[in-house]
C-alpha cells in the first residue's frame, strides 16, 4: 500500500483536469523573443496579442493542449550544475514530444531514433516567434542540460564538500594574518605592510563570501535557489569586486617588492608614506570600483552589441547561459574576470622575474661569504617560493583549470582539482609566506610578551592598590571602633 501512495502522488502532480501539467519557461503573458532591434539578445517579453494555449505533440495520439503549472511564480530554473538550453540550439532539427505515459519530454531524430528524455522538473515549455517567417507563435522547449554527464556522484559530493571547506579554511588563516598585522606594531609601520593589509582584507572578504555562497548553493533546495535574486547579485558583486581588488593589491605588492630590490632597498625598512599609500589605494581599490560600476551599468542598460556580465543570473558571479558554440575566450566569465586576471598576473610574473634576477645577482655576489652552500640553496629556494605566492604566480593554474573545465567538463575532474588545490588553500600559503619567518615570529613574540608583561604589571599594581586601600579602611575601622562601643 505504501508503494502505491508515491505513485498516486506522482500521477496527481502530472495529471490534472486539463491533462499533463508542465512548467512554463516565461512568466504568464510573456513569450520568448528578440529583446533588441539588432536581433542579438533573446529573452522573455510581454506579448501584445493573445497567447494561445500551449499545444504539445504526444508520443501516442493527436496533439493536445498542455496546462502550464508554474511552481515558482512562473520562473523556471534548473538544478545546480545544469544549464538552460533550448532544444533547437542543443539538437537542431528534431522532434520533441510529451510521453503520454510518464509526461516526460522525449527528443528524437526525424527518423524516430530517441536522443534524450527529460523529467518534468528538467524541462519547460514556451511560445516563441523566432522560428517562423511571419511571426506566428510556435511551441518549443528548454531543457536542463548537463555539460558534465560523466561526473560521478562521488566526484560531485567531493567537490561540494572540499571546495567550500578549503575556501573557509583559507579565510580563517587570512583573518589570523590580518589580526597579527594589526596588533603587532612593528608589522604595520612600513608602506609594504599597509599594502599587504589592503591585499589581506580583500582576500578575506572574497574567500568568506565565496564559501558562504557555495554552502548556500549546495544546501538549498531547488525551490530555494537564490539565482537571479538580489541576495545572489549582492554576493556576486562583493565576490567579483574583492577578487579583482585582491589581484590589484597583489600587483601593488609585486611592484613594490621589485622596485625596492632593484634599488637594493630592504622592503620592510621603507618609511611609510601617506601619499604613496594613497596612490596605491586609489589604484588597487579604485579601479575595481570602476569595473564594478561598468558591470552594473551593462546589466542595467543591456546593450545589444556586447556580451553582458549577467551578474547573479546564472551563478552568484558573472556568467552566461551555456552554449557549446561559445568558446571559453568569448564567454562572460572570461571577459569580465579572467581577462583582467590574465593582464594582472602577467604584470606580476614580470615583477617576479625582475625580482628573482636581482636576488640571484645579490646571492651570487655574496657566495664567497656563505658558510654552507646547501643551506644557502634551501633558503634561496624558500624565498623564491614565498615570493611566487605573494606575487600570485600560482594563479596561472586557476586560469588553466577554468579553461579545461569549460572545454572538457568532468573528463578532467581529477586534473582540475589538483590545479585548484593551491589557490583554494591560498590563505595557508599566505600565512606561511608572511608570518612563518624567524624575523616576523620574533617581532610577534616580543610584541605579545610586552603586552602580557604590561597586563601583569597593571594587575599587580591594581592588586597592590586594592590591598593598600583595604588596609587603610581596616585601620580606620579599628580606630573608630572604641568610639562606637562607647
Amino acid at each position: 500500500m505504501r508503494s502505491v501512495v508515491p505513485f498516486l502522488s506522482l500521477l496527481l502532480a502530472l495529471y490534472g483536469v486539463g491533462g499533463i501539467k508542465i512548467e512554463p519557461c516565461c512568466p504568464r503573458g510573456q513569450i520568448h523573443t528578440q529583446l533588441d532591434a539588432n536581433g542579438t539578445k533573446e529573452g522573455c517579453k510581454l506579448y501584445d496579442g493573445e497567447i494561445p494555449p500551449f499545444t504539445a505533440q504526444w508520443t501516442e495520439g493527436e496533439d493536445r493542449e498542455v496546462e502550464f503549472f508554474p511552481e515558482k511564480d512562473g520562473k523556471f530554473s534548473c538544478e545546480e550544475g545544469l544549464y538552460r538550453v533550448s532544444t533547437a540550439l542543443l539538437y537542431g532539427n528534431v522532434l520533441t514530444k510529451i510521453n503520454s505515459t510518464t509526461g516526460w519530454l522525449q527528443v528524437t531524430e526525424l527518423n524516430g531514433t530517441e536522443l534524450d528524455s527529460y523529467s518534468n522538473t528538467n524541462f519547460c515549455g514556451y511560445y516563441t516567434d523566432l522560428y517562423s517567417s511571419d511571426g506566428a507563435l510556435e511551441p518549443t522547449y528548454v531543457v536542463c542540460y548537463n555539460p558534465d554527464p560523466g561526473q560521478t556522484e562521488t566526484e560531485r559530493k567531493f567537490k561540494d564538500i572540499f571546495y567550500p571547506s578549503a575556501l573557509l579554511v583559507s579565510a580563517v588563516f587570512i583573518l589570523v594574518t590580518i589580526i597579527l598585522y594589526c596588533t603587532v606594531g612593528s608589522l604595520r609601520k612600513t608602506l609594504f605592510s599597509k599594502i599587504t593589509l589592503g591585499f589581506l582584507v580583500n582576500a578575506f572578504i572574497c574567500y568568506l563570501v565565496l564559501s558562504i555562497s557555495y554552502y548556500h548553493d549546495i544546501s538549498a533546495d531547488k525551490e530555494d535557489s537564490i539565482l537571479g535574486t538580489m541576495k545572489c547579485k549582492i554576493f556576486g558583486y562583493i565576490a567579483h569586486h574583492t577578487f579583482l581588488a585582491f589581484f590589484f593589491w597583489m600587483t601593488a605588492m609585486a611592484f613594490n617588492i621589485a622596485k625596492s630590490l632593484s634599488t637594493m632597498q630592504v622592503v620592510r625598512n621603507q618609511k611609510s608614506s601617506l601619499k604613496s599609500f594613497l596612490v596605491y589605494f586609489l589604484y588597487a581599490q579604485g579601479i575595481p570600483v570602476l569595473i564594478s560600476i561598468v558591470v552594473l551599468l551593462l546589466d542595467t542598460l543591456k546593450p545589444s552589441n556586447i556580451p553582458l556580465p549577467n551578474m547573479g543570473d546564472f551563478q552568484c558571479f558573472v556568467g552566461q547561459e551555456y552554449n557549446e558554440l561559445t568558446p571559453f575566450f568569448a564567454n562572460s566569465t572570461f571577459l569580465y574576470f579572467y581577462l583582467i586576471m590574465i593582464v594582472l598576473i602577467s604584470f606580476n610574473i614580470i615583477c617576479f622575474l625582475v625580482t628573482s634576477i636581482h636576488l640571484s645577482k645579490h646571492w651570487h655576489s655574496m657566495k664567497a661569504v656563505q658558510t654552507s652552500c646547501s643551506d644557502g640553496l634551501v633558503d634561496h629556494f624558500s624565498i623564491i617560493v614565498k615570493l611566487s605566492v605573494i606575487m600570485g604566480v600560482p594563479w596561472v593554474l586557476d586560469i588553466v583549470s577554468a579553461y579545461l573545465e569549460y572545454e572538457y567538463g568532468s573528463e578532467v575532474f581529477t586534473l582540475k582539482t589538483i590545479l585548484d588545490i593551491l589557490n583554494l588553500l591560498t590563505g595557508i600559503l599566505i600565512f606561511l609566506s608572511l608570518i612563518c619567518k624567524p624575523s616576523v615570529w620574533t617581532q610577534i613574540k616580543n610584541s605579545y610578551t610586552k603586552k602580557i608583561d604590561k597586563t601583569n604589571l597593571h594587575l599587580t599594581k591594581s592588586s597592590s592598590s586594592t590591598a593598600t586601600t583595604a588596609s587603610v579602611k581596616n585601620a580606620s575601622l579599628n580606630d573608630t571602633a572604641p568610639v562606637r562601643s562607647v
